[in-house]
């Protein structure tokens, strides 16, 4: 028996628009196929590759939108790295990661106007962003460095070192601790008089 079959394949696809900077309106494709199709008892059927030719332009239509689309979402996005580093604020190397299971903390720590951090040191790595304020680091030996709102500071390590907010503000500074479980990510050191706690 044979079978008389019209095919009609509709494929209207959007505008194709190009990456970020073509002005082009963009290409319009509309393309109608209409086919008799002959289908005998274990014959091919003729039809189907004017199908699959349809069927192809429809997927790499909707592959080239998807694919502008996240495109275009990455180039909304802005990196700013604010620090990157082998070495701590004082250009010694940092010291290989501890083992033990690993806890990072971020802490937001709010400093007076006036007021100084007593001298303490970090057994981990860490690392803070300035949001608000003028701070002051230094260490007993005298080094020393300033930090302005949006600055980065990569901490010094088992070094022994203190803060002050040396603006008319309060300092408040974002830290991150790469610390390990159950382990102080700050320790004061003895013999400082302040009873300020660093954390």
């Amino acid at each position: 028996m044979t079978l008389y079959r019209d095919a009609r394949i509709l494929l209207l696809a959007h505008k194709c628009r190009g990456r970020a900077g073509d002005t082009s309106s963009g290409v319009e494709l509309k393309t109608v196929f209409r086919q008799r199709c002959v289908i005998k008892k274990g014959s091919v059927m003729q039809g189907l590759p004017t199908k699959i030719i349809a069927l192809g332009c429809l997927l790499c239509v909707v592959a080239v939108g998807q694919a502008d689309d996240t495109l275009a979402t990455l180039e909304s996005i802005q990196v700013d790295v604010l620090s990157q580093s082998t070495t701590m604020w004082n250009g010694a190397l940092l010291p290989p990661y501890s083992d033990g299971q690993p806890e990072v903390s971020v802490v937001k720590i709010t400093i007076p106007p006036g007021m100084r951090l007593p001298l303490h040191e970090h057994p981990y790595a860490t690392a803070g962003v300035l949001l608000q304020g003028h701070l002051e680091v230094r260490t007993p030996r005298g080094d020393r460095t300033e930090l302005k709102a949006g600055e980065a500071l990569i901490e010094l390590v088992n070094q022994p070192h203190a803060g002050a907010n040396i603006g008319d503000e309060a300092a408040v500074i974002l830290v991150v601790y790469a610390g390990i479980k159950g382990g102080p990510v700050t320790r004061v050191l003895e013999g400082d008089t302040s009873n300020h706690d660093p954390l």
